[in-house]
Parts: structure tokens; C-alpha cells; sequence
């Protein structure tokens, strides 16, 4: 009985010191819809590369590579680009990549795909880049775990609702039909940030040389902390590279119904946030030591146990799941650790900092799909298992330095 009324103090708190921000809200509420719109994208590329063009899943790897290298490149640009023309801008050039993923289905030739495969890819590291550095620099420093969980609730309740709209429209049309669709609803999206959302606070005015703002990103990569955390994204994330493209493969393989495919997209994505909202307003209060060592070992678990049931449908649901509730839950600590670790001015390199790494990560899982998803499932979570249990280390490496480095602080200012 005592979680309802805690409960409802969180609700309470989310609405008096976050959701009472109009423009926040609307930023939300545009993150939401674009979820919603290019939710299916993801979870039926394979099937659509499988079925539709009657193709490998390496030729899922190579579009996914393709466009995980551009985003990875293009998310260091995003920040240059936040800090210089302010993250609308940059989130406005990245919402390009939103008829992009459509055209994708609507599309027969490889070669065509793999041109769409770096466009989509520029636009999803500006995406990217733009929106984070809008939360970071919209944000109260005080929630900026909560406001995180917020973001990426209205991503992830976009893609819950997404995803079965997208199945279901795929087991009574076309993959032609579902981009045909995606297209035409992605238009307003792109025309509510243009004339509606405002720039974030504090950005319009100011104005860096590039040259001045690409040597920043030597001066961030240098500090300790901060690669140290870059090391730990980038081995947490091959496992949702991984995930993302295979466990959908795998289950539509086992059960041959897409409807399965989008349920499971929609509850992983639910669950995710759900506890994405509960563990963000305790990290606020209580701190994140503890709470990403533990999301990343019920990731690592969880990836253990998918080695034993890559073949097992039921498995794959249930266990796929766990997994990534926590990698969401995780994802909605790494933003906060960043501002923590950045000055005043340089929240668009800090992000891309975090996204670099984290692009690099589901590029080289994309790999691991291709290669592996199709001959050695059981195997390939166990290799994406032993390199969680690599990032639960390095984690406990960083969070002690950080400490060691508070100390040596407060003795130099008291010397």
C-alpha cells in the first residue's frame, strides 16, 4: 500500500518541476510523435531485408553499418553544430532522416538502399546530437535524470505505439504501404519544430568558431572521466546493437508473425520506461554509483541466459526483455553522468562524447548480427556478455577515480 502514495509524489514532482515547462513539454511531445512515426523502422529493417528483397542478413549488417558510421561521425559534428547554430537547428537537419526511414520501404534496389543508408545515417547523428544537447541545456540541473527518463519516455512510448501500428499494417498491406504512411506523417513533425519549438534557453545567442569548438572536443576526450565513461558506452552498447536487429530477427524466424515482433518491440520499450522514470528520480537523490553497476549486470545476466535460449521463442521475449529494461534504464544515467562531467558551454561535445561511442557500439552489434544471428545465436550473446562484464569493470574504475579526484580537489583548496 505505501508505493501508491509514493508514487504519487512522484507524479506530483514530474508535473511541478518539468511538465509545468510549455516548451519542455511540446519538445517531449515532438519527441514522442517522431518516435511513433519511425518506430517500425528498426524492428522489420531485417524482415523487410529478409522478406521483402529476399536478401542475408549480412546485407542488414552492411546498410546498419553504413549508417552507424555516418551517425558516428556526424553525432561529433551534431555537437559542433549544437554549440555553434543551437541544438533546434541541429534537430531540424535531423528530422530529415525521418522520410528518409520511410523511403527505405518503399525501396527495391540494394544500391539505392545503401545511398539511403548515408543519408539516414548524417541524419541520425544530428538527431541525436540536437536532441540531447536541447534536453541538457533545457533541462533543471536538479532533474536532469527525471527530464532524461522524459526524454526518453516520449521516444520510447512513440516506438511502443509505433511498432504494433507498423505490424499491423504490414500483416494487411505492404512494406510499401507502411512507408507510404511513415512519409506522409512525418511531414508535420518536421514543420512543428520549425515553427513552433523555440530555441533552447540560453543558446541563441551564442556563436563559437568551429575551429575553436573541434579543439574543445581534444581538451573533453582528455579528461579521465570522460573516457573512461566514453569506453564504458561504447562496450555496453554493442549488446542493444546487437539486440535491436537480432532478438526481432530471431522471434519472427522462430514464430513467423510480425505481431510478435511489434509486441515484443512495444512491452521491452514500456518496461524500459517505466523504469527508466522510477530509477531517474532516485539517482537524483541518492547518486548513480550504484544504479549503473547494477544495470549493467542485469543487462549482463540476461545476455547470459539469452546464450542458453537463443532458440526458444518464449525465451527470447521474456529474457530479451529484462535485458533491455535495463539497457534503457542505463541509457537514462549516461546523459546525467555527462553534465556532470562538462563546463558551462560545451553540453554539445559532452554529448557527443557519449553518442560517439555509443554509435560506434551498435555499429560493431550490427556486425555481430550479421555475422552471427543467423548460424550461432547462443553464441553471439556470449560474446556480447563478456563484453558487459568488461563495461562493469571499467564502471567500477571510473566511479573511483571520480572519487579520488573529488578528494584531491577539496585537499588542494583547503592547502
Amino acid at each position: 500500500m505505501s508505493i501508491i502514495p509514493h508514487l504519487r509524489r512522484v507524479v506530483t514532482d514530474y508535473f511541478k518541476t518539468l511538465l509545468a515547462d510549455r516548451t519542455f513539454c511540446l519538445f517531449l511531445l515532438l519527441i514522442f510523435l517522431n518516435g511513433v512515426v519511425t518506430a517500425p523502422f528498426l524492428p522489420f529493417l531485417p524482415v523487410y531485408v529478409d522478406e521483402g528483397l529476399g536478401l542475408g542478413q549480412t546485407f542488414t549488417a552492411d546498410f546498419r553499418t553504413i549508417s552507424l558510421l555516418l551517425m558516428a561521425a556526424f553525432v561529433l559534428l551534431g555537437g559542433v553544430v549544437s554549440d555553434r547554430l543551437g541544438p533546434k537547428r541541429t534537430m531540424l537537419l535531423g528530422l530529415v532522416g525521418t522520410p528518409l526511414a520511410a523511403a527505405v520501404f518503399m525501396i527495391a534496389s540494394p544500391s539505392l538502399l545503401l545511398g539511403l543508408a548515408v543519408a539516414r545515417g548524417i541524419a541520425e547523428g544530428l538527431l541525436n546530437g540536437g536532441g540531447q544537447t536541447y534536453l541538457v541545456a533545457s533541462a533543471p540541473a536538479t532533474r536532469l535524470s527525471a527530464a532524461t527518463a522524459l526524454y526518453f519516455l516520449g521516444h520510447t512510448l512513440g516506438s511502443a505505439l509505433g511498432s504494433p501500428i507498423g505490424a499491423a499494417v504490414l500483416e494487411r498491406g505492404s512494406f510499401f504501404d507502411l512507408g507510404l504512411i511513415m512519409l506522409i506523417a512525418g511531414a508535420p513533425i518536421l514543420l512543428a519544430v520549425m515553427l513552433l519549438l523555440s530555441e533552447a534557453p540560453g543558446r541563441a545567442a551564442k556563436s563559437l568558431a568551429v575551429i575553436d569548438v573541434l579543439k574543445g572536443y581534444l581538451a573533453i576526450a582528455g579528461r579521465r572521466h570522460v573516457w573512461t565513461l566514453a569506453l564504458m558506452q561504447f562496450l555496453r552498447t554493442t549488446f542493444t546493437g546487437v539486440a535491436t536487429l537480432a532478438i526481432p530477427f530471431l522471434l519472427h524466424d522462430l514464430t513467423g508473425s510480425k505481431h510478435v515482433v511489434g509486441w515484443f518491440t512495444s512491452v521491452s520499450l514500456v518496461a524500459g520506461m517505466l523504469s527508466m522514470i522510477v530509477v531517474g528520480r532516485i539517482s537524483d537523490r541518492t547518486g548513480r554509483r550504484r544504479i549503473v553497476g547494477f544495470c549493467i549486470i542485469g543487462t549482463g545476466l540476461a545476455s547470459a541466459v539469452l546464450a542458453l535460449c537463443a532458440g526458444s521463442a518464449v525465451g527470447l521475449f521474456l529474457c530479451g526483455t529484462v535485458a533491455m529494461t535495463a539497457a534503457w534504464t542505463l541509457s537514462g544515467q549516461v546523459t546525467p553522468l555527462a553534465k556532470e562531467m562538462s563546463e558551462p558551454g560545451e553540453e554539445g561535445r559532452l554529448v557527443g562524447m557519449i553518442l560517439f561511442p555509443w554509435a560506434l557500439g551498435m555499429l560493431v552489434g550490427a556486425r555481430i548480427h550479421g555475422l552471427m544471428s543467423q548460424s550461432q545465436p547462443g553464441l553471439m550473446f556470449g560474446v556480447t556478455t563478456l563484453l558487459l562484464l568488461a563495461a562493469w569493470g571499467l564502471t567500477r574504475f571510473m566511479f573511483r577515480t571520480m572519487v579520488d579526484g573529488a578528494a584531491t580537489e577539496r585537499r588542494g583548496c583547503s592547502g
